[in-house]
């Protein structure tokens, strides 16, 4: 039902909000009366609510206290406590509206992104995708087996540690025999430390 606007109350009640709204934008009587074209004796009359205050007078005067946006397309919109409110009741501070065009373009790249990253998930999901781990998620080799041993050459493939030579001499042989005097199995560790230093290659010179 239309609200009658010519009714004592509702009249008092529209005046009071006129009146209000004026004294927000501080304005007095003279520079409404100065602003909307109109005699400070008919502002005091809408104050008072001795007569309806005009729909053309009070919305100009918002438009002008920047309390609303002219135009179809910023309906909802309105200024209050120094703040754009947008309809759905989020408001904008005045810095905020010096990167508008960043944070609007940065919005625009976000939904790109997102669309393309849920058409390749679907592309996956579609493929077949593996269930194994990938390659730098494998389990690592353990210590000392063939894969542990790193390679000192590009593209060449592991190698096993090359056995120790020291350890030849505590064969199985020499036990069974009785084992070696102390001396002389003394003798043959230094023999084959200084032959093994002496045929290395790069690893040493012979002493």
């Amino acid at each position: 039902m239309k609200q009658d606007r010519n009714t004592p109350k509702t009249r008092a009640q529209l005046n009071a909000r006129f009146k209000v709204l004026c004294m927000d934008a501080g304005l007095n009587v003279e520079a409404v009366g100065k602003l909307l074209h109109v005699t400070p004796r008919t502002v005091r009359y809408w104050f008072a609510g001795k007569t309806a205050v005009p729909y053309a007078s009070n919305k100009l005067l918002r438009i002008l206290a920047r309390y609303e946006l002219p135009g179809a397309a910023w309906a909802g919109w309105h200024m209050h406590s120094g703040r754009l409110w947008s309809p759905e009741g989020h408001g904008f501070d005045p810095h905020d509206s010096n990167w508008w065009g960043l944070l609007v373009r940065k919005a625009a790249m976000f939904s790109e992104l997102y669309d393309r990253n849920r058409k390749l998930e679907k592309l996956l999901l579609a493929g077949g995708r593996s269930d194994a781990p990938a390659p730098w998620m494998r389990e690592r080799p353990q210590s000392g087996s063939v894969r542990a041993v790193p390679s000192d050459a590009v593209g060449r493939a592991p190698e096993a540690p090359r056995p120790n030579l020291l350890l030849e001499h505590f064969g199985k042989k020499h036990w069974e025999k009785g084992g070696l005097p102390l001396e002389k199995l003394a003798n043959n560790v230094l023999l084959s430390y200084k032959t093994n230093i002496s045929y290395g290659g790069n690893q040493g010179v012979r002493p």
